[in-house]
């Protein structure tokens, strides 16, 4: 091999190097930060998904809850290479949400885009502020208030369809069930209807 080579060869390697290291280093760095939060133990490319190798569908929502049960306030998970930090405390989740600062959306919603446009589920920066300050007056508890006696009725009823399943064990889809519900609750809400559609459907 001719010095040329190896000097090409050297030059290359080093650029490589040089644009790598920093890369590697903030990685370290990440990495350090997000294993202090408490958590199940991660291994490399791979994350925390291995909890979920073997199981059915319908025992993945039981080891989740396990997780949430064993790191209450809050807990983080890697998906493959990829941190994710739960929380599940109330005032935590207040800090979140109330604040203007982490508006952000995950990867996760990405897929959602085509689907939905960008709307205040999907949108980020200032297009969110705008369609937040639109709809945040829908939502003033004086508005709401009068909705409870909607609440509260149609989930008593949708509590007392699923009741039958509660002690089975075997899995169940909600999803007709909160669907008619939902359906029932904007009906009267909304439209002021008070047509059930939950004992028809």
């Amino acid at each position: 091999m001719s010095e040329v080579t190896t000097l090409i060869y050297g030059g290359v390697l080093f650029a490589l190097f040089a644009v790598f290291l920093p890369w590697l280093v903030k990685r370290v760095r990440y990495i350090q930060i997000i294993d202090r939060i408490p958590g199940p133990k991660a291994y490399p490319l791979i994350g925390t998904t291995h909890m979920f190798f073997g199981k059915k569908r319908h025992e993945i929502f039981y080891v989740i809850d396990e997780r949430t049960r064993r790191y209450p306030e809050i807990h983080r998970i890697w998906t493959g290479t990829r941190a994710e930090v739960r929380i599940s405390k109330a005032e935590y989740v207040e800090a979140v949400i109330g604040g203007n600062k982490h508006i952000e959306k995950s990867e996760g919603y990405k897929f959602l885009g085509d689907w939905l446009g960008e709307g205040l589920l999907t949108s980020k920066g200032e297009r969110w502020f705008k369609h937040r300050k639109l709809i945040t007056p829908t939502f003033h508890f004086n508005i709401l208030d009068g909705f409870c006696d909607v609440f509260a009725e149609n989930g008593a009823v949708l509590a007392d369809r699923l009741k039958p399943f509660a002690d089975t064990g075997a899995p169940v889809d909600v999803f007709p069930f909160i669907t008619k519900a939902a359906l029932d609750i904007i009906c009267a809400a909304a439209a002021g209807s008070n047509f059930p559609v939950r004992r028809y459907c």
